[in-house]
């Protein structure tokens, strides 16, 4: 039996570091222009009502499941597919904690290390990211607990709303996910990839100056967004607090996913280049749709 734990760690869940770490410091002490990250491998949602959530995205948006709703002690997750990225629902306890309706928030972003972790926490601490220390994350499989992935948080990225980290999947776990990848474009907006995670925070020059130094050589725009590999970019903006403010797909054609979240009462609003899903029909999750 193969049991699949969270994919990262959330305010309740204690994460048991099990790997020493031992790395040197680059030359010189100032870092190098060699990536950190690949990419997003998946972003988290931390939400009252996982089922519900999960729903929304499979049978609501028609995305593809990435691995099936479990309830385990403490918490549930599900994960779905986006093309070029996972989304996790994390459910903190094993019921929904309330009659009122759900509200959920994007609290996680998740990197692809570009090589071993540690290899790179030595350049990490170079570029002021205040890595944590490799934390394993086991699971059961075949009545033994084994190694699934290994996370190390950027603390330096990291806010009270949300948490940057990377994770290193053991070759088992990575062929398992990798083994039930789907070919885009999914559902009735045939979503093709996410285009970007918007990060809003009251001091947007202080910020951008953080995401840059830490993740280089990936290239910001003026306009605040860093393109990350292949993955979804992050765009930074001027905000009133410090929170992931939603997510944007990209769509195969704009004015027929419109079409389709106007058949199923989703539409919230639209422009010519933009449309934007009613967040009352998921859990509060800001989702904007580019073509």
């Amino acid at each position: 039996m193969f049991v699949l734990k969270a994919h990262g760690p959330r305010r309740s869940l204690v994460l048991l570091p099990v790997i020493a770490v031992t790395a040197a410091l680059i030359a010189g002490g100032c870092g190098s222009s060699k990536p950190v990250v690949n990419k997003i491998d998946h972003i988290t949602i931390e939400t009252p009502d996982a089922a519900s959530l999960f729903a929304f995205f499979t049978d609501g948006l028609g995305l593809p499941m990435a691995w099936p709703l479990a309830q385990y002690p403490g918490y549930s997750t599900a994960g779905v597919q986006a093309g070029n990225v996972n989304i996790e629902m994390l459910q903190p306890g094993s019921a929904p904690s309330s009659s009122k309706p759900p509200v959920a928030a994007v609290y996680g972003i998740v990197f692809d290390p570009a090589a071993p972790l540690t290899e790179i926490r030595g350049e990490l601490e170079a570029r002021g990211a205040d890595p944590s220390k490799p934390k394993v994350q086991e699971g059961e499989v075949n009545g033994k607990m084994v190694p699934f992935w290994t996370n190390m948080t950027l603390n330096a990225l990291c806010t009270k709303n949300y948490i940057v980290y990377l994770c290193q999947y053991a070759p088992e776990s990575k062929a398992r996910l990798n083994s039930r990848k789907a070919t885009p474009p999914f559902g009735g907006m045939s979503v093709e990839s996410m285009s970007e995670v918007d990060i809003v925070t009251t001091d947007v020059n202080k910020a951008r100056s953080e995401w840059k130094k830490i993740l280089a050589p990936a290239p910001m725009s003026s306009d605040g967004l860093m393109t990350i590999g292949a993955g979804p970019g992050v765009r930074i903006s001027s905000g009133s607090n410090e929170a992931i403010e939603g997510i944007v797909f990209k769509v195969k054609s704009l004015p027929e996913a419109m079409a389709f979240l106007q058949k199923e009462n989703l539409l919230k609003s639209s422009t010519a280049s933009q449309a934007v899903i009613d967040p009352a029909r998921a859990q509060g999750i800001e989702i904007k749709l580019v073509q």
